[in-house]
């Protein structure tokens, strides 16, 4: 059996699934190729990986194209910390404005634009930003991941968490990750490579202090801020966790003309 590559991302929610990995705790036998998740979307939707942790949104773009490993995800129930907006105005002023937009995700991207359009009912004008010290010149702008945890506040903005904002429209948690593979991707690799990540994360939940260590360690955030964000995170893929992940699909393929 040919060793299979496996889409890693290093932010740190992401540790649970490939610290015990990377330090040997827990055998793995798929090769580890660490990138963002719009790469991780891309490399593997053209053939460069067999499995990644990708965007939720890349996955109900192609699932048809895709095997889900459908016990495992990234999500957040009543906020998650690190998907944020920063914004000089009300949301529901933004209209005409220019929000940037990190170019490192794509199920963030599509969350804020469901949120515009369906809730705030506004219409931006988005555009894809390189470095967080362009901000000044947005009047809105996302951040995910460490960026964002690592910078709360900006001078001048409001914070807007959007998982929070997604729970306080809907009732429901948010899924911005998931693991999938491609369908060509041998099935007993597939199957190895889950059954290796439920261990690692079943090691990471029970060494949570090695874990928050580690976090530390990666971005210097004070223990009780990563306390905080780690208990936000909800890495099973539940009935609950599905059904947020199908109403944002049914609510993005409703408009999605107007959201592109």
């Amino acid at each position: 059996m040919q060793q299979p590559t496996l889409g890693a991302l290093g932010y740190i929610n992401s540790l649970p699934f490939f610290y015990p990995i990377e330090k040997g705790i827990i055998p793995c036998t798929a090769a580890l190729n660490y990138d963002t998740p719009f790469s991780n979307n891309r490399r593997l939707r053209t053939g460069q990986l067999d499995i990644a942790l990708i965007s939720a949104s890349e996955y109900l773009a192609q699932r048809e194209h895709y095997t889900l490993l459908d016990s495992l995800c990234i999500g957040a129930k009543m906020k998650v910390m690190s998907v944020c907006l920063y914004t000089r105005l009300p949301v529901t002023k933004l209209s005409g404005l220019t929000v940037g937009l990190t170019d490192h995700s794509a199920s963030s991207v599509n969350l804020l634009k469901v949120l515009c359009h369906h809730f705030w009912k506004v219409t931006p004008n988005f555009e894809r930003f390189g470095k967080i010290d362009e901000h000044p010149q947005y009047d809105a702008f996302l951040l995910i991941g460490d960026a964002s945890l690592q910078n709360p506040s900006f001078s001048g903005y409001a914070t807007i968490d959007l998982a929070h904002a997604w729970y306080r429209e809907t009732g429901l948690p948010f899924t911005f990750a998931l693991f999938a593979a491609k369908k060509d991707t041998d099935p007993a690799s597939v199957t190895e490579t889950q059954a290796q990540l439920q261990k690692a994360l079943a090691w990471s939940q029970s060494h949570r202090d090695e874990i928050i260590a580690a976090a530390g360690d990666k971005t210097a955030l004070p223990e009780p801020i990563l306390q905080e964000y780690f208990n936000t995170l909800q890495y099973s893929l539940t009935p609950e966790m599905q059904q947020g992940l199908e109403t944002f699909n049914n609510l993005f393929k409703a408009q999605q003309p107007a959201l592109l």
